[in-house]
């Protein structure tokens, strides 16, 4: 019985078969991976929107000023100034007891920028929170909307 020895560098004639399936299934990985980056940073800047709402209306019910506002959600966290678009305070009655709500809108902005073609243009995201007036409030009217300077 005679026995074959490999020298050593050479391949299988698997090696080839390898590396077609490599070729074939990295850019499903890669997308993949930039999928779930690009939803954890959706999440993360909805959370961060939730965030900037629910501080507007704390401020909103205690009857403190726009600027003050405009302050606590103009600041550059996760959601840049420039994707807000709308920052508005709805439903409030001005007097204790009444209903104060308080509306932030902002465009998702993408990290990768890969699947911009997957959902056709901007997306976006809204954060609408409602509570209890504390104090007599003057400082900001129903139906009043602000952006970012």
């Amino acid at each position: 019985m005679q026995h074959t020895r490999r020298r050593l560098g050479s391949r299988s004639p698997e090696g080839g078969a390898s590396l077609v399936e490599f070729a074939i299934m990295a850019p499903l990985l890669i997308a993949l991976l930039l999928g779930i980056v690009e939803f954890g940073w959706g999440i993360a800047q909805q959370l961060d929107l939730r965030h900037k709402s629910r501080e507007a209306l704390r401020l909103a019910v205690v009857d403190g000023t726009e600027t003050e506002i405009l302050n606590v959600v103009c600041t550059d966290d996760i959601v840049d100034n420039a994707e807000i678009t709308r920052i508005g305070n709805i439903a409030s009655g001005g007097d204790p007891g009444d209903t104060a709500g308080v509306i932030i809108e902002a465009n998702l902005s993408q990290i990768t920028g890969f699947f911009t073609w997957a959902w056709g243009g901007t997306v976006s995201l809204e954060s609408e929170v409602y509570g209890r007036v504390e104090q007599p409030t003057t400082n900001w009217t129903a139906g009043t909307d602000s952006t970012c300077p």
